[in-house]
């Protein structure tokens, strides 16, 4: 069993970079960990966008 740990390590403008662990079940020690960024884009344009409100609204209980 691997347990997994998300976390958010910067909520910008139009960007979220995100912190991950993966956890032997029940352990306190990462067996590994990484991050990764996630930028928000038109789907027609491809232009860099604001992160949408809802989105931002459950990043922030990432923050805590």
């Amino acid at each position: 069993m691997v347990e997994a740990g998300l976390g958010c390590e910067r909520l910008g403008r139009s960007s979220v970079t995100y912190r991950i662990g993966l956890f032997a079940a029940g352990s306190d020690d990462a067996a590994a960990l990484g991050r990764f960024v996630h930028v928000y884009v038109d789907r027609v344009t491809r232009a860099v966008v604001p992160v949408p409100e809802p989105i931002r609204a459950a990043v922030e209980a990432l923050r805590r």
